[in-house]
């Protein structure tokens, strides 16, 4: 079955699968994978994965579907290896993101915007701590 239903929460899911790949391949397949869902878990997800994907995309689906996994073959070896590649993605989500608010937050007087600047001073430390509990789950 697919390693997303595998060692993760719902929130997590929902996080990874937001994650956007720079690489547009890699996020067309991601699509699909957020359109096949419902099916997520079932022996029909990889099949729905496939038929909701381009034909041009089906060789790099089917490549990364058949790719054997750097770790051992238990249930707990493969869970955690799953929450790492999560906190991963998730962890370069929130430097994408602290990046934009610290640029942001530059850009922003405080004299004449001190509400704004406050508000992004608080997401940065919000940014800061959900990646500190990102970093706890996955260990």
């Amino acid at each position: 079955d697919c390693l997303l239903s595998r060692g993760l929460g719902d929130v997590y899911k929902r996080q990874v699968l937001s994650y956007r790949f720079s690489d547009p391949s890699l996020d067309t397949i991601r699509n699909a994978i957020i359109t096949s869902r419902p099916a997520l878990g079932t022996p029909q997800w990889l099949p729905q994965v496939q038929e909701d994907l381009p034909q041009a995309f089906m060789p790099l689906a089917m490549d990364l579907s058949m790719v054997a996994l750097p770790t051992g073959p238990g249930p707990e070896q493969v869970a955690a290896y799953v929450r790492s590649l999560a906190a991963s993605l998730i962890e370069r989500d929130l430097l994408r993101r602290k990046a934009e608010l610290l640029s942001e937050l530059q850009r922003t007087d405080i004299e004449t915007d001190p509400m704004r600047h406050r508000e992004l001073s608080e997401e940065l430390v919000a940014v800061e701590q959900r990646k500190r509990e990102i970093r706890l789950s996955a260990q």
